[in-house]
């Protein structure tokens, strides 16, 4: 009766272990992953992706985790025509563009040239303060076969200097005054 008792506690504790994360800096550095058909999983490349231009990192694994307000941008490389589905702690929080899927190569392994073509599918997706956890799924396969690669970079979220926050509110302030002193 000890061992079933043990061995059921065992099975549920293996069964609720939360999946491994590797933890991110969010300071713009862009992260390869690979990609397999459309509703599958993207995975990290572990040094088996082609390398991009800029080097992106290749070594982490989703969910790639991270803390604070952010901005991620996520872009297609190689074949026009990927799309991807993001998702923060399980939560959908935003697509990739919509695009004409011609399977070209246009860009090849050229982060700056994928962002600037229009050609590829991309999304900036605000996140706000807390802890991350960041998984992505494949929507379309440009080639409708197993294989590609992509990359998204995590950046901070701008704050706001406290000399903003004084200017916009004196502004503010002056146009209630401005307002009240029409009004009389």
């Amino acid at each position: 009766m000890t061992r079933l008792v043990f061995a059921m506690a065992l099975l549920v504790a293996m069964w609720i272990a939360p999946a491994s994360a590797d933890p991110i800096a969010p300071d713009g550095t862009f992260h390869e992953f690979g990609f397999g058909l459309a509703g599958t999983a993207v995975f990290g490349c572990a040094d088996g992706c082609v390398p991009t231009v800029p080097l992106a990192e290749q070594s982490t694994d989703a969910p790639w985790t991270f803390s604070g307000s952010a901005v991620l941008l996520i872009t297609d490389l190689f074949n026009v025509g990927d799309r991807f589905e993001v998702f923060d702690n399980l939560v959908s929080v935003g697509v990739t563009s919509v695009v004409v899927n011609t399977g070209l190569n246009v860009c090849d392994n050229d982060i700056n040239c994928a962002l600037t073509s229009g050609l590829y599918s991309q999304a900036s997706l605000a996140l706000g303060a807390g802890s991350h956890s960041i998984t992505i799924d494949v929507i379309d396969n440009a080639l409708g076969f197993d294989g590609g690669a992509a990359v998204f970079s995590v950046s901070a979220a701008a704050v706001p200097a406290p000399g903003t926050w004084l200017l916009l509110g004196s502004g503010l302030v002056g146009l209630g005054l401005a307002l009240r002193l029409r009004l009389v």
